[in-house]
């Protein structure tokens, strides 16, 4: 009896091992989930920063503080926020890699306006239009980006394109103020 007895208690033994093993994996699997579900409330997934208004250039009948121009810049309430965080850069990006060679010379964050008659064109490239004899011929600018870059590297591009109106007898883009 007492070999039966000790018999038993080990199998009982053995029976509460198989139980508990599982047991235990269960009991870290739940320690491991309660810590993700608090850190999974330290990350907040980044959103892109967002770009209101606009950057552009009139031509044609574009008149300006008592002068006719061929075309002017203009900025038009234009400003740019970020839902999670700060706006870090903002501004154009010329040649197309992605990266801003002019940031906004005002406060990205409130809305802004303003011509800018005195606008350097040589920083973007300006093509003649494809017929040169076409009196309805434009000129234009390859693609360039509006960047708005917040404080955690993520940016909105938005790509543009400007044009401009061709003299045919001159044979040359019109830009700037008008002789």
């Amino acid at each position: 009896m007492i070999i039966v007895y000790n018999m038993r208690k080990y199998q009982i033994c053995v029976l509460l091992l198989i139980f508990l093993l599982p047991l235990s994996g269960c009991l870290e699997a739940a320690d491991e989930y309660d810590e993700s579900e608090t850190n999974s409330q330290e990350y907040i997934v980044n959103q892109e920063p967002l770009i209101y208004g606009g950057f552009g250039n009139c031509i044609r009948e574009c008149y300006y503080q008592g002068d006719w121009y061929d075309s002017i810049v203009s900025a038009s309430d234009i400003f740019a926020v970020d839902p999670d965080g700060n706006i870090s850069n903002f501004g154009m990006d010329w040649d197309n890699d992605f990266e801003i060679d002019w940031a906004f010379p005002w406060d990205w964050n409130n809305s802004y306006s303003e011509t800018l008659s005195e606008f350097n064109y040589s920083v973007v490239a300006i093509n003649p239009p494809a017929n040169s004899n076409d009196p309805d011929g434009s000129c234009y600018t390859d693609y360039f980006n509006l960047i708005a870059e917040d404080n955690h590297g993520l940016k909105e591009i938005h790509p543009m394109k400007w044009r401009f109106d061709w003299d045919t007898e001159e044979q040359v883009c019109l830009m700037g103020q008008r002789s």
